[in-house]
């Protein structure tokens, strides 16, 4: 296993037109011999990312300035014609004098109600970081739904109660493991019109929840919304190698997915949900949760299975003819695991959720087992090509043995998929007996 060449960085975000700044840190790194991953955005809308020395203050604006005239004039261009004039005028001034048309914290009518679902194992640092970042969002008709996802509860409900007294925030116990359990569980719970699911290693970024509502407002149609999620530092191996595997962006262009005006022409479509999002920033609008149904509750962590719910939930989404959308604005920013150990586990959990969830398709609808069966040969190509949308962003560096582990786990998904069903209907016979 290659020991990786990795210079440690932490993720900063500029806004071209005003020169703010946003640390998901909470403040400036000390990074002397490190690296900022820099994260441009125009109006609060993210339209690309470079890599720049560490440093901050007029000289990151500058530099910032600098890649975007070079590298992303298109995609300025993109933004602000819709802003006003083009034509003629420097984008980069432009950006800073053009009003917005799509401002993210301006939405017309009545604000919903956004409930936030955040499902833990007792880790109460981390949930109690979260659950801040979550309440100073700029949108304030929210309230958060934490669901302590443990057989016996800890001292989560204490720690929620003495930090945040008076706030809108709710404390739930689930003791059936499993993380499915425990988003259905926020999901019943939750009072808002839109239901956003998320975890309790991520730091919200201040457009989150605004750019959740913007969008479903703009695509009356979309049942389900989701979003970026950036590392907010990438100080080991590990955390690069999870980045090399595709980590959890999936772009800075928004995209609409369903099985009509906006389906793909690709050999897998619509099965590899993996494009759709991630269970980390996930949003659906809580009248569409009866339609949609559960959680897969034999998916996810703490299920034989180990993952899989969220793409499950994505996939049927899309699968089933509703309409899903991806918003980059809607931006989260995600603890990566920094030991190799842990991406280790990760890698094979995320190849068996991935075999096990096109093993409850096919199990639950011939029709859809028809269809995947004509897949297949698309689907090994993907898996196993080396420039393959999955694969080519892997470096000389990425271990073997990570590739090894992910196919060993998608090999392994469909029969752990049907110990897990035999798992959740003994729990389930026990609870009824």
């Amino acid at each position: 296993m290659s020991s990786g060449d990795v210079t440690p960085s932490s993720a900063v975000s500029v806004e071209l037109g005003s020169g703010t700044m946003f640390w998901p840190g909470g403040v400036e790194p000390v990074l002397p011999d490190g690296a900022l991953q820099v994260l441009l955005r125009v109006h609060g809308y993210p339209i690309g990312m470079f890599r720049a020395d560490a440093g901050g203050g007029a000289q990151l604006l500058e530099s910032a300035r600098e890649f975007a005239s070079a590298h992303l004039r298109q995609e300025l261009l993109e933004h602000l014609s819709g802003d006003g004039p083009t034509e003629g005028e420097d984008l980069l001034t432009l950006a800073s004098t053009l009003a917005c048309r799509r401002p993210l914290d301006a939405h017309e009518g009545p604000r919903p109600l956004v409930t936030v679902t955040l499902p833990t194992i007792g880790a109460v640092a981390h949930t109690v970081e979260t659950v801040r970042r979550v309440l100073d969002s700029p949108y304030t008709n929210l309230e958060v739904v934490v669901v302590e996802n443990a057989r016996r509860a800890g001292g989560l409900e204490s720690a929620l109660v003495a930090e945040f007294p008076g706030r809108p925030v709710r404390y739930f116990h689930e003791p059936q493991p499993g993380v499915s359990f425990a988003r259905n569980r926020g999901a019943r719970e939750a009072r808002g019109e839109i239901v956003v699911f998320t975890d309790d290693d991520v730091i919200p970024d201040p457009t989150w929840i605004p750019a959740i509502v913007r969008t479903f407002t703009e695509h009356p149609e979309a049942a389900c919304v989701t979003g970026a999620i950036l590392p907010f530092a990438t100080q080991t191996p590990a955390q690069a190698w999870l980045e090399q595997y595709g980590g959890y962006n999936k772009g800075f262009a928004e995209q609409v997915f369903d099985r009509h005006e906006h389906a793909r022409p690709t050999p897998l479509y619509p099965y590899d949900a993996g494009q759709f999002g991630s269970g980390a920033n996930m949003s659906i609008r809580r009248g569409r949760l009866k339609a949609i149904g559960p959680f897969a509750m034999e998916l996810g962590g703490g299920t034989p299975a180990g993952s899989g719910e969220d793409l499950e939930m994505l996939g049927r989404i899309v699968i089933s003819g509703l309409q899903l959308v991806y918003q980059p604005a809607a931006l989260v920013w995600h603890q990566h695991p920094a030991d190799y150990p842990t991406l280790r586990r990760k890698m094979y959990r995320y190849g068996a959720g991935l075999s096990a969830t096109v093993t409850r398709w096919c199990i639950r609808d011939p029709a859809t087992a028809v269809a995947i069966a004509l897949r297949l040969p698309a689907g090994v190509r993907h898996v196993f090509g080396p420039g393959s949308r999955k694969n080519r962003g892997k470096r000389n560096d990425f271990p073997k043995d990570l590739t090894r582990r992910e196919r060993l786990g998608i090999a392994a998904g469909p029969v752990l998929y049907v110990v897990s069903v035999l798992v959740m209907r003994r729990r389930s016979a026990r609870r009824g007996a």
